[in-house]
């Protein structure tokens, strides 16, 4: 992901004040591992996910304060860190 995409993602939280990402940072969030156990992860919703750039067999979610791109095995491909950070 881009630092545009960050800048989507500020715009429609700023449209969208009331939904908020879920948990405190995790700090053990690596690209080509799976989001730990526990750790909360909350999908993005339509309204966000069709702003960011298409992946088909990949899904966002917002992990703390962090934007995630995930693919269907559950292991994280990219990292946005801070995306959804005021």
């Amino acid at each position: 992901m881009k630092p545009l995409d960050a800048v989507e993602v500020r715009r429609w939280l700023q449209a969208n004040p009331d939904w908020a990402a879920s948990g405190p940072a995790a700090r053990l969030l690596a690209p080509g591992r799976p989001v730990p156990r526990g750790v909360p992860a909350r999908a993005v919703p339509p309204e966000l996910a069709v702003l960011l750039p298409l992946f088909p067999g990949y899904r966002y979610l917002a992990v703390g304060p962090d934007l995630a791109l995930v693919g269907r095995d559950g292991a994280v491909a990219s990292i946005l860190p801070g995306a959804f950070r005021p």
